[in-house]
């Protein structure tokens, strides 16, 4: 009974805390602000969360893990999935949905302030450890998925700073811009010519791998999150 109460302490925080620390920054939010929005006291709140530090990072990696897990379900019935197209296809529509994951991924100084200066700030505590964006590219090579003449390190960095302005093109660009839904399909088109193999090939392989991934990164990011929350 003890942990379910945490529990639900803990998700209403972390919903309070998706909306006001996106909405106001990390620097300007309070415990206060949090307690109240959630509907909790601030006993409760240090019985949840160790702190402010604590919860924010708690939010992030919740958003990772459901990121991850829309992705895996995503994929699942996916009519092209283990193709690299599907693959970006289902990444941006992730973004498109995670106010948070945008936030996180362009390291939003007006949410994050001061916080990046910090030491131990949630990049350096838990940025250590995942594959980066070429190594996940090199074992789709290897299944055959993507073109063995691609360089993965380059074709990293492109589908990165894509990524990148994918959250990003609104503050600096003021056109008008066609339906996310016609961008995200134009997107992964291009990408699946661009570094997809030349004839049809056994995309199962690749869908095995691929969830595989998924599952592992939700697993880590759960054990991360219970101790971000106070866990064992």
């Amino acid at each position: 009974m003890g942990h379910q109460v945490k529990v639900t302490r803990a998700d209403r925080l972390l919903r309070a805390a998706s909306d006001l620390f996106v909405r106001l920054g990390y620097e300007k939010t309070t415990v206060s602000d949090l307690t109240r929005a959630a509907g909790v006291s601030k006993g409760a709140f240090y019985l949840a969360f160790p702190s402010k530090d604590g919860l924010f990072e708690a939010l992030l990696l919740r958003e990772m893990r459901d990121y991850l897990a829309a992705a895996r379900e995503a994929l699942a019935v996916h009519p092209r999935a283990g193709s690299i197209g599907a693959l970006y296809e289902v990444a941006l529509r992730g973004l498109e949905a995670s106010p948070v994951m945008a936030v996180l991924l362009r390291r939003d100084r007006d949410v994050f302030g001061r916080y990046l200066r910090q030491p131990d700030n949630f990049f350096r505590k838990f940025g250590a450890g995942h594959q980066s964006r070429g190594e996940v590219l090199a074992q789709l090579q290897a299944v055959g998925v993507v073109r063995p003449d691609v360089d993965v390190d380059v074709a990293a960095h492109v589908m990165n700073l894509i990524s990148v302005g994918w959250v990003t093109v609104d503050e600096v660009l003021d056109t008008p811009a066609p339906p996310a839904e016609e961008v995200i399909a134009g997107l992964a088109a291009m990408m699946e010519r661009a570094l997809g193999p030349t004839q049809p090939v056994d995309l199962a392989p690749a869908r095995a791998l691929v969830d595989r991934m998924y599952a592992e990164g939700i697993a880590g990011l759960n054990a991360m999150l219970a101790q971000a929350e106070g866990g064992p």
